[in-house]
């Protein structure tokens, strides 16, 4: 355990030189200022430390000053002197104590590694002995860890078990966010874990959610899997006091548009586009068998033979419950002009990040920017901090250099050095990247200087952690190849869902084996029926506009669970271009899944 404490931070010297207190006094300017009085508390307990004499009394002192300077939010100090501490020769208590401190600090600063370790190496029950306000809050910190990792599964089993140390409004709390997590799990995970769920307060909560997940096409199939579940189990938590989302989902077949304008560029240049949106739309309309039952009215309108606000006006005219559209940027912009939005609207593009989005407007689409923030996070996750990037010589290549980069330093990465390619010298911007160029340099100007021939391997920079590699599949072919030429075939590399044509290619994209990118549910699944349909009607359309399709599809189930979304933080819809939620300003934020290259097959990945 004493090991999970990454060093690397400004190192208390009072155990060294007894009463000193200048390296606190300048670590306590350059963090969070600490009360006089906490300070000077802090600074008897680092004494009393310091003159223990065994192991034991020392490390009590310690830890007692690692949890002041984390109360007063200096957590770097608290880290460091947690490395201080020889966990192995502590009593279980100050085990206990010791693994508050780090997995609490660890949670706070979103630290994914350090949390997963800390997570991985706590044996069960750990706590079991503890006072129950102690075992309270290690269950809720565990759990807190968990979603952060992203093992909802566990952190909603850790909620569960720790349900009986609340009450009132505590327990409804931690009900709330029982469903959070659950409602965050992967379908097939709820489904594998029911089997060996014993617990029946567990077996209850995995039911109901593999039930609502599983049929998020249509209300009305979510509705009755939830009616059945409250039959089956009437003295439920979840029974006795539905979590909001879903006393919420309920009201939402009385809310649901009965007329949509689906208002889509049919002809002119972006005319594929916009037929593949429509048929991904209607084709999950009609795979929802609850279609013909809920008489909803759907008008199509084309959007490119006039102006966007002259198909604006005669849309209102027919006085429509939603609209879906504009796909294009440009009337996206003209209906930001019109100002207030007398109908909601489901615009299938993204304005300017500095644009003032009208009332009722909600913001849909797939946005090259929101894979690169995610990058960010899949790649930081990992403990790279140094990393490489390679884009496109385009305004789309541009776009997602800024998103990506602009996360990527906000949070102090470092990027060592970037490039922007046309298809050809390819190589030698590869190389140029990986600095072997210079080394080549390096190897020319010895050979002038020394009589003897030299032999000499060229040698890539060492000061990378990972690359980012955004590119379309013909170019990525070429470029993944040159890295491992020019020495770089053990850095991992990250893509986005650009990298892959959608369409299984082993012998071409042999290449790519071994690159992880983001890929949307929709392409990466093998068993998706509406999927399935739409490759059998319209194959070679599906072949260039397979992501559209799956776009179209998420407009018909988000259509009428925007309310739902907007009002009910943490909600989320399962969509075929990705986990689905909305943010402040009414944009949907799509969470892509991860996949990776094997032999030449794009294989999801946890």
């Amino acid at each position: 355990m004493h090991n999970f404490i990454k060093a690397g931070l400004i190192l208390l010297t009072i155990f060294s030189v007894g009463c000193a207190t200048t390296p606190l006094e300048e670590s306590q300017e350059a963090s969070r200022k600490i009360a006089d009085e906490d300070f000077s508390s802090i600074t008897s307990l680092l004494k009393q430390a310091a003159n223990a004499a065994d192991p034991i009394t020392r490390a009590k002192f310690q830890l007692q000053a690692a949890e002041a300077f984390r109360q007063n939010d200096d957590r770097a100090q608290a880290q460091t002197l947690l490395q201080t501490v020889d966990y192995p020769v502590l009593p279980q208590d100050m085990k206990e104590q010791y693994i508050l401190i780090a997995l609490s600090m660890s949670v706070q600063d979103a630290n994914i590694e350090q949390t997963t370790l800390l997570l991985t190496n706590i044996p069960d029950h750990f706590f079991q002995q503890v006072p129950p306000d102690i075992q309270r809050q290690a269950g809720e910190l565990k759990a807190q860890g968990y979603d952060l990792t992203k093992q909802y599964f566990f952190a909603a089993k850790e909620r569960i078990n720790n349900s009986a140390f609340f009450s009132g409004d505590e327990y409804w709390s931690n009900h709330e966010r029982i469903w959070q997590s659950l409602s965050k799990a992967q379908t097939s995970e709820l489904s594998q874990q029911q089997a060996g769920a014993n617990n029946y307060e567990l077996k209850g909560w995995l039911q109901l959610a593999t039930g609502i997940k599983q049929n998020q096409i249509s209300l009305e199939q979510q509705l009755s899997s939830l009616s059945e579940w409250l039959a089956q189990w009437p003295e439920h938590p979840a029974a006795l006091k539905l979590p909001e989302e879903l006393e919420l989902l309920s009201t939402l077949p009385d809310r649901r548009p009965d007329s949509i304008a689906l208002a889509l560029p049919l002809t002119g240049p972006l005319a594929k586009a916009g037929e593949a949106i429509r048929d991904g739309f209607l084709a999950t309309y009609y795979a929802d068998k609850y279609h013909t039952t809920s008489n909803t009215e759907i008008t199509l309108y084309d959007t490119n033979q006039r102006s966007f606000n002259e198909v604006y006006q005669e849309i209102l005219s027919n006085a429509p419950d939603l609209i879906i559209g504009p796909l294009d940027k440009g009337s996206l912009m003209a209906l930001e002009k019109i100002g207030a939005l007398t109908t909601p609207v489901l615009a299938l593009n993204y304005l300017n990040d500095d644009a003032i989005a009208p009332l009722q407007l909600y913001q849909f689409g797939l946005s090259a920017e929101d894979e690169a923030r995610q990058l960010v996070n899949k790649i930081w996750s990992t403990g790279a901090r140094q990393v490489i990037t390679v884009m496109p010589e385009t305004d789309w290549g541009q776009r997602i250099y800024d998103a990506f980069s602009k996360e990527w330093l906000s949070r102090n990465g470092e990027i060592v050095d970037s490039a922007f390619f046309t298809t050809d010298k390819l190589s030698s911007v590869v190389e140029s990247l990986l600095a072997v160029d210079k080394s080549k340099q390096r190897a020319r100007q010895v050979r002038n200087t020394v009589v003897e021939s030299l032999e000499f391997t060229p040698r890539r920079r060492q000061d990378i952690d990972a690359i980012v590699l955004i590119s379309k599949p013909e170019t990525a072919r070429q470029l993944k190849p040159l890295f491992s030429f020019h020495y770089a075939s053990d850095i991992p590399i990250y893509s986005t869902s650009h990298i892959y044509s959608g369409t299984p290619s082993p012998q071409k994209d042999n290449d790519l084996n071994g690159i992880k990118f983001i890929e949307t549910p929709w392409v990466l699944s093998q068993t998706n029926a509406i999927k399935h349909q739409v490759h059998k009607l319209m194959p070679r359309r599906a072949q260039y506009y397979d992501r559209l399709f799956a776009l179209g599809s998420d407009a018909y189930t988000l259509a009428p669970r925007l309310i739902l979304l907007e009002r009910i933080e943490g909600s989320q819809v399962n969509g075929q271009t990705g986990l689905l939620t909305m943010n402040e300003k009414k944009q949907i934020i799509r969470t892509l899944d991860w996949a990776r290259f094997v032999r030449g097959e794009a294989r999801a990945e946890r």
